[in-house]
């Protein structure tokens, strides 16, 4: 396959066209509507860059049953054609500035070969004296982890 070009997350932008990105699938879930619980509003999903950025990604309902059999968690995929938003709204997974949306006309091409060059997770610790702190906030996600 022919060297691509593509862009780091790093170098998003919500006001420039973005033509192709270059990300590893680390987490997919269907996010479901807060008052019917079994409806699907769509499919979200966490995408890592070679250089260990994170941003959320979303594919609205209507886009499902196009996309979700072509993704996998742990692949990396050169993704074509998105929408970069800002991120707005509460309980957020990654701290980036900006949300990925696809399209109608977003493209897929997985990457075997580009595996090893990608991180497989990225995780963000935060002191357990600073969680009382955040109670209040609600922009991000948070989560515990405790060893007994």
């Amino acid at each position: 396959m022919e060297h691509l070009k593509y862009q780091p997350f790093d170098q998003l932008n919500p006001y420039k066209s973005h033509s192709t990105l270059k990300a590893r699938v680390t987490r997919i879930w269907d996010a479901h509507d807060f008052i019917n619980k079994e409806d699907i509003r769509s499919l979200d999903m966490l995408l890592l860059d070679e250089h260990g950025d994170q941003i959320r990604a979303t594919i609205p309902k209507k886009l499902i049953s196009k996309y979700r059999a072509l993704l996998r968690e742990g692949q990396v995929y050169l993704i074509r054609k998105v929408n970069v938003t800002f991120a707005k709204g509460n309980y957020r997974p990654v701290h980036h500035q900006y949300h990925i949306y696809f399209k109608e006309d977003t493209s897929l091409i997985e990457i075997c070969s580009a595996n090893s060059d990608f991180p497989n997770f990225k995780f963000v610790f935060n002191d357990y004296m600073d969680i009382p702190k955040r109670y209040q906030q609600n922009t991000y996600l948070i989560g515990m982890h405790t060893i007994l």
